[in-house]
């Protein structure tokens, strides 16, 4: 049986793609925010810049450089942008709420009635 509900099949998409989203989002604070997760961050970076070095990929003072950079980073910025993930989850609620406050009101009725209509005119035609 053939079945085409061009509005149905958009709702899925949305369902799908704000679940998709919310699951990102999740997993990305999850992980920004997770203290064990940040300490293997760090460490695995400090790890890279050692191997880089050992490797003979940079110099001692480029891995200087980069350990002294991570450990001004922790120092100075990371706990700016650990609040700065509160910052963005409180824009994200308010853009939510005002697309909730604008579809709030639900369908207007004389949607209802342009789609019933078409749909009973195409049913006469068909009908001859």
């Amino acid at each position: 049986m053939m079945y085409k509900n061009t509005y149905l099949e958009k709702m899925g998409e949305l369902l799908k793609h704000v679940m998709d989203v919310a699951n990102d989002i999740e997993k990305a604070v999850k992980e920004l925010t997770d203290d064990e997760n940040i300490k293997e961050m760090f460490r695995s970076d400090v790890e890279f810049v050692m191997d880089k070095f050992y490797g003979g990929d940079i110099t001692v003072e480029e891995a200087l450089n980069n350990l002294s950079m991570l450990k001004i980073y922790a120092i100075s910025q990371l706990d700016t942008h650990y609040k700065r993930i509160l910052d963005v989850l409180d824009d994200l609620e308010r853009k939510i709420k005002k697309l909730k406050e604008e579809v709030s009101e639900g369908i207007v009725a004389d949607v209802v009635e342009y789609i019933v209509k078409t749909v009973e005119s195409a049913e006469q035609e068909l009908k001859g």
